[in-house]
């Protein structure tokens, strides 16, 4: 608090120079750090706009893409800035970069895969033109290569970052790709080795609880899995109402039996806090307890979310099998997943068709979609279809990057 009501100090005084001093550039973007450093940010992107017209140097390109993607959420704006910088200085390697970043950011906030495809191949295009090898450029890199299905180079990538460093942002993507090829043991072995460098990292206990998600669907063992999901969430939690402090949320093992009573703990004096983290893991767990059938723990988790219309309409589907509520959601690949299986479930083939490629379109991997397709298809006796859907599905990456955005953010 001291440090921030000196930034604020400084900010005030270098803004009463410079409305007097309006053509001093150093000045100006002297100002707009000030404003940066006490998170003025979108005073600090009007100056910053104001002064790129006289100084369309890096320093203030960089510090514009900044706010876009990491504080103020413009994707749009920070493709027509990166591009800008482009026009400006195209053989700059830390804009070439920022462009790829921009690309990448972009990306995956795309509803559609032909949208994503196509900004994945541009990041793509200016990681490899750049001649920056820096730790934050193979990490970006991989996130792109692995997006657009070359597995093998994207792992590279990763064992190379990890090599040089001991980011754990490497370890966790490294995990969740060894995962998609369901090489669980190796997966959670890197986990391990990660979790030694970075005790109690958060971002490292999310990919864990997907791993043991993606696990279960082979060991059906939802006591591991719900343990990770109180683990984790208690991690969030802790940290969120006390974000000052050292404190990791490290909770003791319990008994062998799970029920919703073993998380009463977790959830008791259970605030709803502003923390976009803590909403995306609630988001996150919400849906893998879904997934592992327990409705009572998806409700627990559900009255903490903010935002949770899908959810909602998720719960009354499974719990009530009523679809309707559902439709209003179709932009969403989850729920269009959902949709089509209770589609295929009421008898409702073509419908159920429909929405499986409502959710190819929103993303082409979505194995569920695809092996719904080709069950269809095959009792239809449309046996090539059938066939095709079938091999689409198993070339689909098992990996759900609804974890993706939580490692761009947290970078």
């Amino acid at each position: 608090m001291i440090v921030q009501k000196a930034y604020e100090d400084l900010y005030t005084k270098l803004k009463s120079y410079y409305i007097k001093e309006q053509s001093n550039e150093d000045l100006e973007y002297q100002t707009l750090l000030a404003a940066f450093s006490c998170k003025k940010y979108q005073e600090c992107l009007f100056l910053a706009q104001d002064l790129l017209v006289s100084r369309p140097k890096r320093e203030v390109f960089i510090v514009i893409l900044n706010l876009c993607i990491n504080h103020l959420n413009l994707g749009e704006m920070a493709l027509h800035y990166s591009s800008l910088a482009l026009e400006t200085l195209p053989q700059d390697d830390i804009i070439l970069c920022a462009r790829g970043v921009c690309c990448l950011y972009n990306a995956n906030l795309s509803l559609y895969q032909q949208t994503k495809t196509k900004l994945l191949e541009e990041a793509k295009e200016h990681f490899d033109n750049t001649g920056s090898t820096g730790q934050n450029v193979l990490f970006f890199k991989a996130i792109t290569y692995v997006q657009l299905g070359k597995i093998n180079e994207a792992m590279n990538f990763v064992m190379e970052g990890l090599r040089i460093t001991i980011n754990y942002k490497y370890t966790a993507l490294g995990a969740l790709i060894l995962a998609g090829q369901e090489d669980f043991t190796g997966a959670l072995s890197l986990i391990k080795r990660g979790l030694q460098a970075c005790p109690c990292n958060i971002l490292l206990y999310t990919v864990k609880v997907y791993c043991k998600f993606l696990m279960y669907e082979y060991t059906h063992d939802k006591i591991k899995v719900k343990k990770s999901i109180k683990r984790l969430i208690k991690m969030y939690k802790d940290n969120t109402e006390d974000s000052g402090s050292s404190r990791t949320g490290v909770i003791k093992e319990e008994g062998s039996n799970v029920d919703s009573e073993y998380f009463d703990d977790v959830f008791k004096d259970f605030e709803v806090k502003d923390s976009e983290s803590l909403q995306q893991v609630l988001k996150f767990t919400f849906k893998i307890a879904v997934e592992i059938e327990d409705l009572v723990l998806a409700e627990k988790i559900y009255l903490r979310i903010k935002e949770n219309r899908i959810e909602n309409a998720i719960l009354m589907y499974f719990r009530n099998q009523k679809s309707e509520e559902l439709e209003n959601f179709v932009e969403d690949l989850w729920v269009c997943e959902v949709l089509g299986q209770a589609k295929y479930d009421m008898g409702d083939k073509n419908t159920a068709i429909s929405i499986c490629k409502q959710a190819i379109r929103l993303n082409e991997n979505s194995k569920k979609a695809w092996m719904l397709l080709g069950k269809i298809y095959k009792e239809q006796n449309l046996l090539e279809d059938s066939m095709e859907a079938y091999l689409k599905a198993l070339k689909a990456l098992p990996i759900n990057f609804a974890i993706v955005p939580i490692i761009l953010q947290d970078f």
